[in-house]
């Protein structure tokens, strides 16, 4: 990987929880730090995702059946905000989206999508994605088939996405590789990276050989272009008085129900510690700034005796 690229993985998790330890010995062995990390398919209905060392979370989830699910994981030095949660009345979509900056000190908007099979896909669905943001780059799985990425069919969905991308100037840069493995060992393009045409010329990606147990292929994106600002880092300020304490509480008892017990106190907390701070991100809204870091007094004093010892020297 290259240090001054953005790279991002789009991986559909066929259920994160159950397979979110290869993921993380992908982790673990990459020299350079993933940027982002897109997942489709969660198949979590809260917003309890699994944790990632060293990273946040965004994570849309179905409230009124199971499976789906769409989250994006963003490396915790890297300055962004949440874009307005995408809503559908007539159609499973689960959308997650970002919106960071690049070297250049423009938007670039980022969304994990999951479309599930078997439903009729408009126009008027799709548009929705790049309303936002002019720059945008969209991964997912979107369960469509066309030769323009490489499948040996095309079916209504993969005709309304090419029409999607015709109207908006956007780019489609799969290379034909195919991105999921059928039982029988029949291979499908399902997977998608779409990008606006301002960046399809600094966007690559490339299927990986390994599912890490799921049924799909990640894909790794990477964008010609460092993001700005990761020298500082985010933060969120809470608005307690806008607190909704009663979901707070239900998170947390529901939480407490789930979990499993544990005579370990150290484990004991940790999981207490976690529930806590998911139950306030999911209950207290919080405005989005950016924190830069400043060493206590003490350590300034230090640092400013060290600086004049050098200059008598």
């Amino acid at each position: 990987m290259h240090p001054s690229h953005i790279h991002i993985v789009n991986w559909n998790a066929n259920g994160l929880s159950s397979h979110i330890d290869e993921l993380l010995n992908y982790i673990d062995e990459e020299s350079e730090q993933i940027s982002f990390i897109c997942i489709q398919e969660t198949w979590i209905c809260s917003n309890f995702l699994p944790d990632i060392p060293g990273y946040n979370f965004i994570h849309t989830f179905r409230n009124n059946k199971k499976g789906g699910g769409s989250a994006i994981y963003i490396r915790r030095d890297i300055v962004y905000n949440n874009l307005e949660k995408f809503n559908f009345v007539d159609i499973d979509i689960e959308i997650s989206g970002i919106e960071f900056q690049n070297n250049k000190s423009e938007n670039i908007s980022l969304l994990s999508v999951y479309i599930a099979p078997d439903q009729k896909l408009t126009l008027a669905h799709l548009n929705k994605f790049i309303s936002r943001n002019s720059n945008v780059i969209i991964a997912g799985d979107f369960n469509a088939k066309h030769n323009l990425w490489g499948s040996q069919t095309i079916d209504a969905r993969g005709k309304v996405i090419e029409r999607f991308l015709e109207d908006n100037d956007l780019v489609c840069i799969n290379k034909g590789e195919g991105t999921r493995i059928h039982y029988n060992g029949t291979i499908s393009h399902l997977d998608l990276v779409i990008c606006s045409k301002d960046l399809a010329i600094d966007l690559d990606c490339k299927v990986g050989d390994d599912t890490w147990g799921s049924d799909h292929y990640p894909i790794f994106i990477s964008l010609k272009s460092p993001i700005t600002n990761t020298a500082e880092f985010p933060g969120n300020k809470f608005n307690y008085k806008k607190a909704d304490w009663t979901a707070f509480n239900k998170i947390l008892q529901n939480d407490a129900l789930n979990s499993s017990t544990s005579s370990d106190v150290s484990t004991s907390y940790c999981s207490l510690l976690h529930s806590f701070i998911q139950a306030r991100n999911s209950a207290i809204p919080y405005i989005n700034c950016v924190y830069k870091h400043r060493h206590h007094q003490k350590i300034n004093s230090f640092i400013n005796k060290q600086k004049l010892s050098l200059k008598k020297h």
